[in-house]
């Protein structure tokens, strides 16, 4: 059977380095493996082209699809960017999918699915050093703003976010809101996947950059994969052929360091935002957040908000430092 793992997590949360440190584990065991990196945006792993039929879908579907809604909607794209190929393992990454993943699951029937976080001041501060936006602001479809409001204050599932929106104001508020309204609606999907009994695995990006050997294998042992003879060294030597700069693991922590990234035999299904190529070093050194984002109100009460929800989900299928909380 071909493994297929499903990853989601709002952007500049680790998906990427979640993705990557899972796919050179499968195709060290497979010799193959085939990537799809944000299907509602890139065409390709470059970021050289983007996928008009995927923005288009992004356009089309909610951000926040109800259960009625996941059960009765249809998207040939996603079918196709989903779907596996006879004995290849397929990884998928999704950072505007969280409000959508009953969909995807459904559609992609994925034999794990994986939920990616991190605090949101880190988030803020990683948005401000790539001059991203979550809610699509400068990119190649109108802005979310409208469309997240909307749907928070009419989505009865989002009451933890609703909470919150006539206190958010300015754009770098409303990105806060989006990180907690994905987040909320990924821990009710999550939730409902699990229960069901299917496979599910939630990691916090500060144990996985802490562990990403064995992140990986957690996350394989998860979708059926027996364990992969992995070092770190067979990483770095994957990524040294590789030809974008990417910095996935701090220096000081790990030998993996800044390396050079593209000559896997990974189809060309896989890319990273276009900041890091230009400005890797600036982009991915982790550094301690702005001390004024550190102490925002604000964001120390959406953060606890987050965190409060996950603290009550079966910590068997949790990987986070200690007991996650606010930090």
């Amino acid at each position: 059977m071909t493994t297929s793992i499903s990853i989601y997590g709002v952007g500049r949360s680790g998906t990427k380095l979640t993705q990557l440190v899972t796919c050179m584990a499968l195709a060290r065991q497979y010799h193959t493996c085939d990537l799809s990196y944000e299907p509602f945006y890139w065409a390709n792993r470059h970021c050289t082209q983007m996928s008009l039929p995927g923005i288009r879908e992004h356009g089309r579907l909610p951000l926040f699809l109800t259960e009625a809604a996941a059960e009765t909607l249809d998207s040939p794209y996603l079918r196709a960017k989903t779907r596996r190929r006879d004995g290849v393992p397929l990884v998928t990454k999704f950072i505007r999918g969280n409000g959508r993943i009953r969909l995807i699951d459904r559609l992609a029937a994925p034999d794990v699915s994986v939920f990616v976080f991190r605090p949101v001041v880190s988030v803020l501060d990683s948005i401000r050093r790539c001059r991203f936006d979550l809610l699509g602001e400068r990119q190649e479809y109108p802005s979310d703003q409208p469309r997240l409001v909307e749907e928070i204050r009419h989505n009865s599932e989002l009451e933890v976010s609703a909470s919150f929106l006539d206190r958010c104001i300015s754009t770098e508020d409303l990105n806060a809101l989006w990180w907690l309204a994905m987040n909320e609606a990924a821990l009710r999907a999550f939730a409902e996947i699990h229960a069901a009994g299917r496979p599910v695995l939630l990691i916090d990006q500060r144990w996985f950059v802490a562990h990403p050997l064995d992140g990986a294998q957690r996350l394989l042992a998860s979708a059926g994969v027996a364990a992969i003879d992995i070092a770190v060294g067979d990483l770095h030597d994957a990524w040294m052929r590789q030809e974008t700069v990417l910095q996935t693991v701090a220096a000081a922590t790990s030998p993996l360091g800044y390396v050079e990234t593209d000559e896997l035999p990974f189809r060309d299904r896989v890319s990273c935002h276009p900041a890091e190529k230009t400005s890797a070093q600036h982009a991915f050194v982790p550094m301690p957040p702005d001390p004024a984002l550190a102490v925002h109100p604000l964001y120390r009460e959406i953060n606890e908000a987050f965190f409060g929800m996950l603290r009550q989900f079966d910590p068997a299928v949790v990987c986070a430092p200690s007991m996650p909380g606010q930090e």
